[in-house]
C-alpha cells in the first residue's frame, strides 16, 4: 500500500505502517491506494504544526475487491463476502431496488431506503441490466452459525464456492428442500432429479434461497471442502415406479415468468412424504403454481392410494394484467396408458385431455388474479362404450338443454340437425369427456349464428372411445317461438 499527501508518499512496510516525511505546517489529507484494493476510509484528514508534533494513528482498512455480474431482471442474491465498512445493499451491487423477507412478519420489507447488509441473508434484487458489481470485503473461512425463525427465510451461503445441500438437510429444523429464482421463476433445490434439468443439487455463492424452519433454528455453514460430495437422488416422474408410482410436472408461463416445479402423482407413503414440498411466497410480477391443502400451499401433491379416479385442485396465481397465462404438462410419458388424463378450468368450465394436448392458456384479464384448475386421472373402463340418459329439451326463448351419460371415457360430438338430417349446428366437437353425467346447452342458432326457426330438431351425440367403441343416441327437441 502507499500513502500519499500532497504530492509526498511512502509505501507501507511489511507491518503495514507507513511515514510520510518532509511536510510543512498544515492541514493534510491522506489517500491510500492499492491496485485491486478498496479502503475504508477512502481518505483521512491530518493536521502536522510545531505545537502538535506528528500526525499518529492516521489508520486505513483494507480488503481485496471482488467482481460478480449478476443477471438482468428480479433475482434472489446474496453477497458471500465479509464486506468493508457499512454498505447498504444497493451501494454493494449496484441494484435498482433490494428488498429482504422478514419472517417475524412475515412479509417482505420495502423500506423505500438503504436496505442493510448481513451475512448469510438472502434478498429480491431488481436489475435493469446485466450488473457487474465490484465489491471490497474478505473471503469468509471460518464456520458460520446463522439463525432462522420459524416460517420462510431467505438465505444465502456465506462462502464464495459451490458447497453441497448438507448444511440444509442437517438442520434440525429445516425441510430438505429450498428454492431459488434467478429471474425465470422458482426452481427446487433438492436431492431429487429430473424436472427439465430446473432441480438443483447443490446451492451456488452469490444466489439467495428460500428455506422452511419448523420454529427457530442455526444453520450451521462450515467452509467447503471442493467438490461437493455426490448424492443419491431420487427421480421424480419415476419415483416409486416399482410400486406403481409416477408424477405428472406441471408448469405456468406468464410472460417472461414462470413456475416450472409443480407435481402431483402417486408414490409409496415413504416417498410421498420425502416428495412433500411447500410452496415458497410469490414476489410481485410472476406466476405461481400451487396445490391448496389442509397443509397450507403445496408445490407438491403426491398421493398413496391407487384408486380408479383420483383428483388433485390446483390454482394458478399472477398479478400480471392481460397477460396470456400458459399451463403445460411437459411430460406424461411415466403415468401408465390405462390412465385418462383431464384438465379441467373450473372457472371457465371447460376441459381438455391431457394425452393429446401440449397444455391450456387463458388470459389473466385486467388485474390478474387466481383461476382453478382440476386434474383427474381416471382408468378406463373394460366395459362397453354406451351413450344413455339422454334428454334434449328447450328451457327458454335462448337455449336448450341436452344432458346425457357416459359408461366410460371417450370423444364425444354433438351435432344438431334439421328434420332432413342436414347438419345445422355442432357443440363438443370431439372434445373428450370422462365417464358419467354431463350437459350442455344449445343457442337456439345455426353455425352461422343466425336463430333457428321454431320446428323439430334432431340431436345426435356419437361417442368413440380409445380402443375403436362407437356409441351414439339421437333425441328430438322441439322449439317453439
Amino acid at each position: 500500500m502507499r500513502g500519499t499527501a500532497d504530492g509526498h508518499s511512502d509505501p507501507t512496510g511489511a507491518d503495514g505502517t507507513y511515514t510520510i516525511s518532509g511536510l510543512v505546517a498544515g492541514t493534510y489529507t491522506v489517500t491510500p491506494s492499492l491496485a485491486g484494493y478498496s479502503f475504508e476510509p477512502a481518505s483521512s484528514g491530518m493536521t502536522v504544526n510545531e505545537t502538535e508534533g506528528n500526525a499518529t494513528d492516521v489508520d486505513f482498512s483494507a480488503a481485496p475487491l471482488h467482481t460478480h455480474t449478476y443477471a438482468a431482471g428480479l433475482i434472489m442474491i446474496g453477497v458471500p463476502l465479509q464486506v468493508l465498512g457499512t454498505p447498504s445493499m444497493e451501494e454493494l451491487t449496484a441494484a435498482d431496488d433490494v428488498i429482504w423477507w422478514d419472517p417475524a412478519g412475515p412479509g417482505y420489507v420495502t423500506v423505500g431506503g438503504p436496505t442493510a447488509y448481513m451475512l448469510g441473508r438472502g434478498y429480491w434484487a431488481q436489475f435493469a441490466a446485466d450488473t457487474e458489481a465490484e465489491i471490497a470485503g474478505w473471503p469468509v473461512a471460518s464456520i458460520v452459525a446463522y439463525e432462522v425463525a420459524d416460517g420462510w427465510n431467505i438465505i444465502s451461503i456465506p462462502y464464495d464456492a459451490e458447497i453441497g445441500l448438507e448444511p440444509i438437510t442437517s438442520a434440525p429444523t429445516l425441510g430438505p428442500f429450498a428454492w431459488t429464482d434467478q429471474g425465470n421463476g422458482y426452481e427446487l433445490v433438492a436431492a431429487i432429479n429430473g424436472g427439465l434439468n430446473l432441480i438443483h443439487n447443490t446451492l451456488q455463492p452469490w444466489w439467495g434461497y428460500w428455506v422452511l424452519s419448523d420454529g427457530d433454528g442455526t444453520i450451521t455453514w462450515s467452509p467447503p471442502v471442493p467438490p461437493p460430495p455426490a448424492l443419491g437422488l431420487m427421480q421424480i416422474g419415476a419415483a416409486a415406479v416399482a410400486q406403481s408410482g409416477w408424477q405428472i410436472q406441471l408448469t405456468a408461463v406468464a410472460g417472461a415468468r414462470r413456475d416450472l416445479c409443480n407435481y402431483c402423482g402417486v408414490a409409496d407413503e415413504q416417498t410421498a412424504r420425502a416428495l412433500s414440498i411447500p410452496n415458497p411466497p410469490a414476489v410481485s410480477g410472476s406466476v405461481d403454481l400451487y396445490f391448496p391443502t389442509q397443509s397450507g400451499l403445496m408445490a407438491t401433491d403426491i398421493r398413496t392410494p391407487r384408486q380408479e379416479r383420483l383428483t388433485w385442485e390446483f390454482e394458478v396465481r399472477t398479478d400480471l394484467a392481460d397477460t396470456e397465462v400458459i399451463i403445460g404438462y411437459p411430460d406424461l410419458s411415466l403415468v401408465p396408458n390405462d390412465y385418462h388424463l383431464m384438465l379441467t378450468d373450473l372457472d371457465a368450465e371447460k376441459s381438455i385431455y391431457m394425452r393429446t394436448t401440449h397444455g391450456y392458456s387463458y388470459d389473466s384479464g385486467p388485474h390478474g388474479g387466481v383461476r382453478h384448475f382440476q386434474l383427474s386421472a381416471e382408468l378406463k373402463s373394460e366395459t362397453s362404450l354406451l351413450v344413455t340418459a339422454m334428454t334434449a329439451q328447450q328451457v327458454n326463448s335462448q337455449r336448450a338443454a341436452i344432458t346425457y351419460a357416459l359408461s366410460q371415457a371417450a370423444q364425444v360430438d354433438i351435432q344438431i340437425r334439421n328434420i332432413a338430417g342436414r347438419i345445422i349446428h355442432r357443440m363438443q366437437a370431439d372434445t373428450f369427456q370422462l365417464a358419467g353425467t354431463h350437459s350442455v346447452t344449445w343457442n337456439l342458432t345455426n353455425r352461422s349464428g343466425s336463430r333457428v326457426p321454431a320446428g323439430t330438431y334432431l340431436c345426435v351425440i356419437t361417442a368413440r372411445a380409445q380402443d375403436g367403441q362407437a356409441a351414439s343416441c339421437i333425441h328430438p327437441i322441439t322449439l317453439t317461438r
